[in-house]
């Protein structure tokens, strides 16, 4: 399955009220979800992952997840956050974090 690391940059002069991140995660909540049919011809479950990393003092938020998500993720980002710069990562940037380091992971599941 192809993987997708974007990077988001929100805009510092960007004001945005708590409603826009509360319709952006609600969008997002049945892409994980699946149907008997699609166990049972052994479909790839379909995943999202927003990270938030702190590196060098400075705090990243990424998105991480299938290919296929990539054009619907960008549209439910953008239409909330339209002033946020948005760039492809090659490789899965926590590597360069958790290389040799200690590291705390943390893991919120939304219901």
């Amino acid at each position: 399955m192809n993987q997708s690391y974007l990077l988001l940059r929100p805009a510092k002069t960007e004001e945005v009220s708590p409603n826009a991140q509360i319709g952006l995660l609600s969008s997002f909540l049945n892409i994980g979800k699946r149907h008997l049919w699609d166990y049972l011809t052994l479909k790839e479950p379909e995943y999202l992952s927003l990270e938030i990393a702190s590196i060098n003092q400075k705090t990243h938020f990424y998105l991480a997840g299938s290919s296929s998500l990539r054009k619907y993720f960008l549209s439910q980002t953008l239409s909330q956050y339209p002033k946020t710069l948005v760039s492809e990562e090659a490789l899965d940037p926590l590597y360069r974090v958790v290389k040799g380091k200690k590291t705390a992971l943390a893991v919120l599941d939304l219901a």
